[in-house]
């Protein structure tokens, strides 16, 4: 049976992103079914022989982060790091 919003696998993948420590932590709080709930994603794309896309953390000098970005500029210009586990 095909899933409802999977029509084209050669045009599909899984993008895991924004798993990061100080990210998560707060989220989990709220919702500890979380990280459950994305561990079992990467075990349902293999199923589905979809690529899984796994996107680790910012370029040194963030420059993937726009001025315009509320959620993330004070941390390009703090200059912190993002840690990699």
């Amino acid at each position: 049976m095909e899933t409802p919003f999977l029509r084209d696998k050669s045009h599909t993948a899984v993008l895991i992103m924004d798993y990061q420590n100080d990210i998560v932590t707060g989220m989990a709080a709220h919702h500890p079914e979380i990280l459950d709930r994305a561990a079992a994603v990467p075990g349902g794309a293999r199923l589905a022989a979809l690529p899984i896309i796994y996107v680790m953390c910012f370029r040194p000098g963030y420059p993937e982060i726009s001025d315009r970005n509320l959620l993330f500029r004070s941390l390009k210009a703090a200059g912190r790091r993002s840690r990699r586990r």
